[in-house]
Formats: structure tokens, C-alpha cells, sequence
């Protein structure tokens, strides 16, 4: 089967509208697509859809699931932030993903850049980043508390930038024994 489940159209954070990646999609072959826009996030809306965005989000591929039967099978899904109060009733699936870990009261973005991690874990970890990654670690393996959660997000996402920026070793004990712990529990 040729699918893709994770895709982010300009509702949210991606470039493009559900229209031009169904179009893609066929044109590519697939035969299944599913629809993931980021859920919105009270504490920071510049990457995810908006309240008003949720509804034109889900009426529109609605539309497209109709428009496109028997050519492509369209789902309509949400990647649900570990944080967002948004509900998921109603979607086909829901990918839950940990984008921010909280400290001290403060939402700590985790993929925003290498300055925002070294940060959070400067002001809130005494600059031990692998603590900060603990913290991260910890926050995933309660991501099935989400309701209706049956697809973990991007599980190591605190990586993101240690090919190009390396703020920690990979291959670190603490490293290491804090995402084995999180894939045990999950």
C-alpha cells in the first residue's frame, strides 16, 4: 500500500492546501492519505491551526474524501500536542507528539531551534541538556494519554538538530537510558 499518514497542509505549518496534496498524492500513486494538522496550542499559535483553521481544516477534507472517492482514500487526522486541550473526537487518528516539555511553568519548545534548546535547558535545567532531555523523554511516554491517541509522533524530536548542531552525544548513557525508558513504558 502506498500511503502517508503525517501531512501538514497551510492550515497549520505546511505550504501547501489539502487540494494540491491530494493532487500530489495521486499523481505519485498513493492510494491512501491521511491529513495530520498540528492541533492548536493556547500558548503558542505560530505553527498550529487556529480555531477558526480547525473547522475550515476538517470541512474541507471532508469535501476532498467525497470529491476523491474511489480514486484516493483520504483520512482526515490531527497531530494532537502532549499540551493542547483541543479535542480529538472525531478524527479518523490522532498522532500524539511532544513539541514543548514544560518547566517551570514555561512550555519549552523542543524543535524550534538549537538556541531554544540551550536555553530552556540553561534556564531551567542548570544547563544539563541531557536533563532537559530526560524531561522530553519522560513527557513522550505519557503521550497515550491523549484521547484517541494510536500513533506516536517523531519520537526522538529532540534530535532534531544534532546533525548540524550537535548539543549532545546520541550515543550517551543518560541519552540513551532516557529514551530506552520511554519506549519501554510506551
Amino acid at each position: 500500500m502506498k500511503a502517508d499518514w503525517h501531512l501538514h497542509t497551510q492550515y497549520c505549518d505546511g505550504k501547501a492546501s489539502p487540494t494540491e496534496m491530494a493532487e500530489a498524492a495521486l499523481a505519485k500513486g498513493l492510494e491512501k492519505l491521511g491529513f495530520s494538522g498540528h492541533s492548536y496550542t493556547f500558548f503558542d499559535e505560530t505553527w498550529c491551526m487556529s480555531p477558526a483553521g480547525t473547522a475550515e481544516y476538517r470541512w474541507e477534507v471532508a469535501a476532498l474524501r467525497e470529491e476523491y472517492a474511489g480514486k484516493l482514500d483520504i483520512l482526515c487526522g490531527v497531530e494532537q500536542d502532549y499540551y493542547s486541550l483541543e479535542s480529538t473526537a472525531g478524527y479518523d487518528y490522532v498522532i500524539g507528539s511532544v513539541h514543548y516539555i514544560l518547566a517551570g511553568g514555561e512550555f519549552l519548545p523542543v524543535d524550534e531551534s538549537p538556541e531554544h534548546l540551550r536555553a530552556g535547558a540553561d534556564r531551567h535545567f542548570g544547563g544539563d541538556i541531557y536533563a532537559f532531555a530526560e524531561a522530553y523523554f519522560d513527557t513522550v511516554s505519557r503521550v497515550p494519554e491523549i484521547p484517541g491517541c494510536s500513533v506516536i509522533g517523531h519520537f526522538d524530536l529532540i534530535a532534531k538538530f544534532c546533525e548540524r548542531t550537535p548539543l549532545f552525544d546520541e550515543t550517551s548513557p543518560r541519552y540513551t537510558a532516557a529514551w530506552q525508558a520511554a519506549a519501554e513504558k510506551l
